[in-house]
């Protein structure tokens, strides 16, 4: 397995930097199956990502209720592959795991943390961490945009094209989330690092300068020519946020996130990107800012939007101030929303679930995930009374305003299968997800990850 120490920036930036406590309930709620457990070579690891510090890749799935998904490393270079599993053809039989594409390292990418998308074609686009180009901001290479090409037969070879390479500077640089596209066709997503120069972020091992950035890559208007890239917004570090770690998610015309940090007190932001009359202009507006406090603190996983308009998301840290929360951050996390207001533009936010009791509840809250009925599913990726590897859960509404939200613990999760993230649900209700590592049955050393289902 490839050095880990290049990851250790994450650590150091989020180390420089009400509602009432919520009924919590136990209970087996949903039945676990593992998919497919990853080996490292060549079929992939680790496609939670390569630790908690980083939002996992979430699954996507087409028509025929096949997923897709990437490992960050593991492939037949060790860094990184994009994965097919193919739902048996009789009920009870096993899925089967293929490597659509291995990275190399070199200018095609490195490590794709973030999850894929698919076009109406069945194409999947994505990201890698690293690879690209390579330079001295950026000694593991700035990043790609990459498309990976469906073949006319069902067993032809998968074909990747690179649309775009970060370069470090003012474009940006380590793209790690999933990707979003518009009704024209063209991908949105965010670059962790680079854009402006900033001194609050200043870089660090394998991480170029600057806050990070907004992007848009269009499509060509005739077939086979190149994509158009433009930066959105260039975030400065200040009030504005710094690190959108977790992509962009669009609600109408405008665009929504979370930066891990920065805002007045530097623990994080949720901002709306809204076009501007001038044809490609934006303008960010933070609709809040996370104090560290009772409403959380450094949020970094996606934002959600139910029927009515609410925007609800996780912040990793703060809430409560149990001792039994063990990050280096006071607090278990929350799950927050955003409520808009019959006033334009004006916004209301609360605390839906505060995490207070990590060895029952979970601590460290992500990617949340609504059900075709509506209801509010999520991952924690520590805690639980299975050993502290994390749990799956769903929120129950209150019956009347001003009410309590309750947690459901669906699934609580061993050494076997540790860390779940990237939750999507399927065909036939059941949810799905990927764990980011485990330790192997009898051996005492770091698994490489899982993908599984939950049914009720």
């Amino acid at each position: 397995m490839r050095d880990i120490s290049k990851y250790a920036w994450v650590g150091v930036i989020l180390a420089a930097s009400s509602a009432a406590m919520l009924a919590q309930q136990k209970a087996t709620e949903a039945n676990l199956l593992v998919l497919h457990e990853f080996t490292g070579e060549p079929d992939g690891a680790y496609p939670g990502g390569s630790n908690a510090a980083v939002p996992g890749a979430t699954l996507v799935s087409d028509a025929s209720g096949a997923l897709y998904g990437t490992t960050y490393s593991g492939g037949a270079a060790d860094v990184g592959a994009v994965f097919q599993l193919m739902p048996p053809p009789v009920t009870g039989g096993s899925w089967t795991e293929s490597v659509l594409y291995s990275f190399t390292g070199g200018a095609d990418g490195e490590e794709p943390y973030g999850g894929l998308v698919l076009d109406a074609k069945g194409n999947l686009y994505g990201t890698t961490y690293y690879g690209g180009t390579y330079k001295p901001g950026c000694i593991y290479g700035c990043g790609v945009i990459f498309q990976l090409i469906r073949p006319a037969a069902p067993d032809g070879t998968w074909t990747e094209s690179v649309l775009y390479r970060f370069t470090g500077g003012s474009d940006g640089a380590n793209p790690g989330s999933a990707l979003v596209f518009d009704e024209k066709g063209a991908l949105y997503g965010a670059g962790f690092s680079g854009g402006a120069a900033a001194a609050v972020c200043p870089g660090g091992l394998g991480q170029t300068p600057g806050c990070g950035v907004i992007f848009r890559l269009a499509p060509p208007p005739v077939a086979g020519g190149p994509w158009t890239y433009r930066v959105l917004y260039r975030f400065i570090g200040g009030a504005d946020g710094a690190i959108p770690f977790a992509g962009v998610t669009f609600h109408g015309a405008a665009l929504y996130g979370i930066t891990a940090l920065g805002g007045t007190a530097n623990f994080g932001t949720i901002f709306q990107l809204a076009p501007r009359a001038a044809a490609g202009e934006w303008t960010e507006t933070v609709l809040h800012t996370f104090t560290g406090g009772s409403d959380g603190a450094f949020p970094v996983s996606g934002v959600v939007f139910d029927r009515n308009g609410v925007l609800y998301g996780a912040a990793a840290y703060g809430g409560s101030s149990s001792p039994q929360c063990s990050g280096f951050y006071s607090g278990c996390g929350t799950v927050f929303q955003l409520m808009p207001s019959a006033v334009a533009g004006s916004w209301t936010f609360g605390v839906t679930f505060t995490f207070a009791e990590p060895v029952r509840g979970g601590e460290y809250p992500c990617c949340l995930v609504f059900s075709e009925s509506g209801e509010l599913y999520g991952a924690t990726e520590y805690g639980g009374d299975l050993g502290g590897y994390g749990v799956v859960f769903r929120l129950k509404p209150p019956a009347s305003q001003g009410g309590v939200w309750t947690q459901i613990v669906l699934q609580a999760f061993t050494s076997g299968h540790a860390i779940p993230d990237g939750l999507l649900f399927g065909q036939n209700h059941a949810l799905y997800g990927t764990t980011s590592g485990g330790f192997a049955t009898g051996q005492g050393t770091l698994g490489d990850g899982s993908v599984f289902q939950l049914t009720p």
